[in-house]
């Protein structure tokens, strides 16, 4: 089998490491190296989908020991409905699943050790970082802690943001992490 080499990398592939980016082997984004992510979020991503002008925006940045977040939602509080909390989940599109990092909470059930942070009202901005401390064990997929592990879960497409409200306690806007979507 051969594979073809730009002109401008002479080597041969066996034997030899390949200095090509990765981004032009497999057409990713620097972005996607770089470890950020970034999710719209809307009411139709919801399951089951909910109806709502509310829409959001999700961005993380990996570091070494944490991943700096950001997220923002609006329209919200139509109807005098409040945001209540916000996380991230363990689950794959169409599904539902186990919260794994609270990004903020004004209902007053944040997790021991973990960073507290409360919700503004909508439009809204919650920003930080997410440590090891914020991680909590969803069955036996990943252990409170796993900072790892929820990278990788992230980069696989394996978790999504989901911002509640006082309108709609299960989620009012969704959107799927997905490192392969830029």
């Amino acid at each position: 089998m051969k594979i073809a080499i730009p002109a401008f990398y002479n080597t041969t592939i066996r034997g030899s490491i390949i200095a090509l980016p990765l981004s032009l082997i497999f057409g990713l984004s620097p972005l996607v190296l770089a470890g950020e992510r970034s999710e719209d979020l809307l009411g139709a991503n919801e399951v089951p989908p909910v109806i709502s002008p509310g829409e959001g925006d999700f961005k993380a940045r990996f570091k070494n020991d944490k991943i700096e977040f950001k997220l923002k939602y609006e329209e919200l509080d139509t109807g005098g409905s409040d945001v209540t909390q916000a996380h991230i989940h363990i689950g794959l599109p169409s599904n539902t699943g186990g919260i794994t990092v609270f990004l903020c909470t004004n209902l007053g059930n944040n997790p021991a050790n973990a960073t507290l942070r409360s919700c503004p009202a909508s439009p809204g901005e919650v920003e930080g970082e997410i440590v090891e401390a914020d991680v909590l064990a969803v069955g036996n997929i990943i252990q409170a802690g796993d900072l790892e592990g929820l990278k990788r879960l992230i980069e696989d497409g394996a978790t999504y943001i989901n911002v509640h409200s006082d309108d709609h306690p299960p989620g009012e806007i969704r959107g799927q992490v997905n490192s392969r979507k830029r």
